[in-house]
């Protein structure tokens, strides 16, 4: 196991020892996440023509989930079983880092839904199948399985500030070609091979023993 993953592991431990995250319920985490969002989307708006709630939640996303993806990597030196399949089979999330990520989208997803009536149907719609979808998984105990799929987040950090006004033309240019690049990677190589692992572990063993109703 390298040395970046005992990291990330020994601060999921000391987030429980410290805050007794573990005991979190997901629920509220969404909840005070909406709080929070909302706070921003309302103090700091667009100023500097940067959606600042919409920025704040794809970096704290982006982080997590790429920590996620990180640690999933090891995941058989951690408890013998690769990802997604250990949580499939019930092994539960790998870390707190993995339940709780779904949570704070599932609360940003009010901003979302809010900034449709200016943006249109399309981002109304958005904003409510992003409720659902983080809703379901959260409230079915599957939240792990979801969050290394919010690594597609990372191109909506670069997204979020390419119209800054403190940009100069250059800056704008670089990131124009920095979104084209991580949304390839993220969104149309990297997301896409996680949701298919997925998939196929869950059509394989199915869920029904740990997620069904």
């Amino acid at each position: 196991m390298d040395s970046l993953t005992r990291s990330f592991l020994a601060l999921d431990v000391w987030l429980d020892s410290t805050f007794s995250v573990k005991d979190w319920d997901l629920r509220v985490v969404a909840a005070t996440s909406a709080v929070f969002f909302l706070s921003i989307r309302f103090t700091a708006g667009r100023t500097y023509k940067i959606d600042w709630d919409a920025f704040v939640h794809a970096l704290l996303t982006s982080i997590l989930s790429t920590i996620c993806v990180w640690i999933d990597i090891s995941a058989v030196e951690i408890r013998g079983l690769r990802e997604p399949l250990g949580s499939v089979l019930c092994h539960g999330a790998l870390t707190n880092f993995h339940r709780l990520t779904p949570a704070l989208t599932q609360g940003y997803a009010i901003c979302d839904f809010i900034n449709g009536f200016t943006l249109g149907k399309d981002a109304i719609a958005h904003g409510v199948a992003t409720f659902a979808v983080m809703t379901y998984f959260n409230e079915m105990g599957a939240s792990h399985i979801i969050t290394p799929m919010l690594f597609m987040e990372i191109s909506t950090t670069v997204l979020a500030t390419i119209k800054a006004s403190f940009f100069t033309p250059g800056m704008t240019i670089a990131a124009q070609g920095l979104f084209a690049l991580s949304f390839l990677f993220c969104r149309i190589c990297v997301t896409p091979y996680i949701m298919y692992t997925a998939i196929r572990d869950m059509y394989i063993h199915g869920t029904e023993d740990c997620f069904g109703t």
